[in-house]
């Protein structure tokens, strides 16, 4: 019982910490794979990018759930000391092909929206796949 107590107390203090809180909370830095989200819904809901982990099953994503895929509104390519333009031009280079990124997931406050997360890099690579067989 006095487990079950201490575990709620941890869950209550998760869910009521402050964004600062929050984000330092999460956090671990990993190899990931993105996919960019092509759902048509309200922005930053959609129009992300989803994660997976490069070299686990399941991975924490910034909310803390334990997936095998996380959901992030935003990438902070700044990390890298790129411009917004140099992130366009990445991904206009990668186009199909699949996007590998060494960072780390945290947790960003997007008013009128809540909490969402947001994947801080610290490398990005492209996977080259080779061009379809006719």
């Amino acid at each position: 019982m006095r487990t079950l107590a201490l575990g709620l107390l941890a869950a209550t203090a998760l869910l009521t910490a402050s964004p600062a809180q929050a984000t330092t909370f999460k956090g671990r830095i990993g190899t990931f794979v993105l996919t960019y989200d092509p759902r048509d819904c309200v922005t930053p809901l959609c129009g992300g990018f989803w994660v997976d982990a490069a070299n686990h099953q399941d991975q924490r994503c910034a909310d803390g759930t334990i997936s095998t895929t996380c959901y992030v509104a935003d990438v902070d390519y700044q990390t890298l000391g790129w411009t917004q333009q140099d992130w366009i031009d990445y991904l206009a280079a990668a186009g199909p092909n699949t996007i590998v990124v060494k960072g780390k997931m945290t947790l960003k406050d997007y008013p009128g929206f809540g909490q969402l997360g947001v994947m801080t890099l610290s490398k990005a690579w492209v996977q080259w796949l080779p061009p379809a067989k006719p």
